[in-house]
């Protein structure tokens, strides 16, 4: 017996496909479009529901009371600090702020320990949920607040008493316009 050669395989000249599939990318899109949408409408949903558990923040028709005052007042001077001596003085603490010696050169003696005295008051009502009586928060007077900050800021005071624009950071005039707005 002779031995047969060894033929190849026919090719096939193109692959079959199963019978009815033609429409199967289409349909694979579609359930993938729909599910991006799903998934979607469940977060957008779920993030409105958060918010609105949020509690509202008060109108301007709604007085503040001492406490919600001071606070605000104590954010107003840390913001300067930060604008005064960087963006690092954004985490710094009360305790940090006190112990650091920039601030004792931007401020006269009692002006630094007022602004810290005022700090840790802020941070007592913040977190131990103190609350803040009338008299103290005369004693951080809003009159006072905004002489420190433009000092802080760098501005200074000339003959007649009025204050210089500051060389850079919030000006007095922008401070005295913010707290207007927030009495407002």
């Amino acid at each position: 017996m002779s031995p047969t050669p060894l033929v190849p395989p026919r090719p096939i000249p193109e692959p079959l496909a199963w019978p009815g599939s033609g429409n199967l990318s289409i349909w694979l899109l579609a359930a993938s479009v729909l599910l991006v949408v799903l998934v979607a409408a469940r977060y957008s949903r779920r993030s409105r529901r958060q918010n609105a558990m949020l509690p509202r923040t008060l109108g301007h028709s709604t007085p503040l009371g001492p406490t919600a005052i001071l606070i605000d007042r104590a954010e107003r001077a840390r913001e300067v600090l930060v604008g005064r001596f960087g963006p690092s003085w954004v985490s710094r603490t009360t305790e940090e702020i006190a112990a650091s010696a920039d601030v004792g050169k931007a401020l006269n003696p009692e002006n630094t320990d007022r602004l810290i005295a005022l700090l840790r008051a802020a941070d007592r009502a913040k977190f131990a949920v103190a609350e803040i009586s009338a008299e103290d928060l005369a004693f951080y007077s809003e009159d006072w607040l905004n002489s420190v900050l433009a000092e802080l800021a760098g501005a200074t005071t000339s003959r007649n008493g009025k204050w210089s624009e500051p060389t850079s950071g919030p000006s007095a005039r922008s401070n005295t316009a913010k707290s207007s707005e927030r009495k407002a």
